[in-house]
């Protein structure tokens, strides 16, 4: 059923084009908030941001980039575009009043990055 839903997403790339756009939205929009206008009082609803969203991201992108063929060029590209981004993320944070960069979170949207991928790559190989 997942190789079936991911394959039409491959197919239809508009939709995963679209997606990836509004995640960039979103990271862009949340990065802009200034520190201390959310105060959550624990470290892991931040933890879960960065892990999901850019697990999406990565997913999205792949989908984007995929052709019905899974191939390593895919994967590294994926890598280096999302950690681009997330990187530029953290630097762009420490413009904004209150927020700092930290590398703490690039390696949790790492984390979500790598999930992303495996997930991806199980789907594409156990559906065969």
């Amino acid at each position: 059923m997942f190789k079936k839903i991911l394959e039409w997403f491959e197919k239809h790339k508009i939709i995963p084009a679209i997606l990836l756009v509004i995640t960039l939205g979103v990271i862009i929009y949340c990065s802009n908030i200034p520190g201390g206008v959310i105060s959550v009082g624990s470290i892991w609803p931040s933890i879960f941001y960065h892990f999901i969203v850019f697990a999406g991201f990565a997913g999205l992108f792949l989908m984007l980039i995929s052709t019905k063929k899974l191939r390593m060029n895919h994967l590294i590209i994926t890598i280096l575009t999302s950690l681009i981004i997330a990187i530029s993320d953290e630097i762009h944070q420490s413009f904004i009043p209150l927020r700092t960069a930290g590398v703490e979170d690039v390696l949790i949207d790492l984390t979500g990055i790598l999930v992303a991928m495996l997930v991806y790559s199980l789907i594409k190989k156990l559906g065969k």
